[in-house]
């Protein structure tokens, strides 16, 4: 089977592609955390709401986390957690995110005083559990985020990981779509 110059670069593009998407050991997660998705619900479920972002890396076992919750005081959270389960189940405690705290404490913009009733919290580059990072980015929708606080200690706000996709997938994308119109043009000419 012959191929001409133009089918050389396609099927090289494709395969570039694939070798990046294959290799990805560092993935990133960005969710919404509210009181909607606890575990069991609450009667009345807290009106809290913010979104997080956590990032894997499988081939060092680290994980970098941050996240910003409204409505909620920071002095009354009592613990941090990601749990492994589903949506709609509850879970184990995998990871503690307090020990892995680098800061914790009501949002601030620069010399802004606080916004009341918030909370930034994030760790960079901690160690995890082994096997956990290959666990998570293997099934990131089999874990989720929870922050407790003295007035619903089962969890106040919850968040499912939910993957970000990498940018080699749009270049696989782009590569089967280039590959596709290749082939229609080659059909149309041997007609």
């Amino acid at each position: 089977m012959r191929f001409d110059r133009m089918s050389r670069w396609v099927i090289a593009l494709a395969m570039a592609a694939l070798s990046l998407s294959a290799g990805a050991a560092t993935k990133t997660y960005v969710f919404a955390l509210d009181g909607m998705q606890e575990v069991p619900l609450a009667a009345v479920p807290s009106s809290a709401y913010g979104s997080a972002t956590v990032t894997i890396d499988d081939s060092l076992e680290l994980i970098t986390f941050y996240g910003t919750v409204f409505g909620l005081d920071f002095a009354s959270v009592v613990g941090g957690h990601i749990h492994a389960a589903p949506a709609g189940v509850a879970g184990p405690v995998v990871f503690d995110l307090a020990p892995a705290l680098d800061f914790f404490g009501p949002v601030s913009i620069g010399a802004l005083p606080p916004v009341p009733t918030s909370l930034a919290f994030g760790g960079v580059a901690k160690p995890m559990p082994v096997g956990l990072a290959s666990a998570i980015n293997a099934m990131p929708s089999d874990f989720y985020l929870n922050l407790h606080t003295s007035a619903f200690p089962g969890g106040e706000v919850r968040g499912q990981l939910a993957p970000i996709p990498e940018p080699s997938i749009y270049v696989l994308m782009g590569a089967g779509l280039g590959l596709l119109g290749f082939v229609a043009r080659r059909r149309r000419e041997r007609r």
